[in-house]
């Protein structure tokens, strides 16, 4: 089971989501990131803190969003990942995909000026 947080900033939408991100969560997960899209809102920050594991499921969730994401003008960045999940992104060479931010706040930042 997970859960999932979303909540405006400034120039953004925080999602920060709690659990394993697996073949059992995955949907749940992707309707997360889809509510937001859906909503317009294409700055997204995910808040990975309590994020213990991501299968390759839910990469393959990050991989059909980003593109349209960042059509749309926006794009969707990673904080606090936790350095097993990290090892994870680095492994299957997605961190040259996304950006990785120590702290939400740093993540938040990233989009500075623009709108959310």
């Amino acid at each position: 089971m997970i859960t999932l947080n979303q909540r405006p900033v400034a120039n953004a939408h925080v999602l920060t989501v709690a659990g394993k991100i697996d073949a059992r969560t995955m949907g749940d997960f992707e309707d997360g990131i889809r509510a937001l899209i859906d909503g317009g809102h294409f700055n997204v920050v995910i808040d990975f803190a309590e994020v213990p594991f991501i299968s390759s499921a839910g990469l393959g969730i990050l991989m059909s969003v980003i593109e349209e994401i960042r059509d749309a003008g926006g794009d969707l960045v990673l904080a606090c990942v936790v350095p097993e999940v990290y090892r994870i992104f680095d492994l299957l060479e997605f961190t040259t995909l996304f950006q990785f931010f120590p702290t939400v706040d740093e993540a938040i930042a990233a989009f500075a000026g623009q709108g959310a």
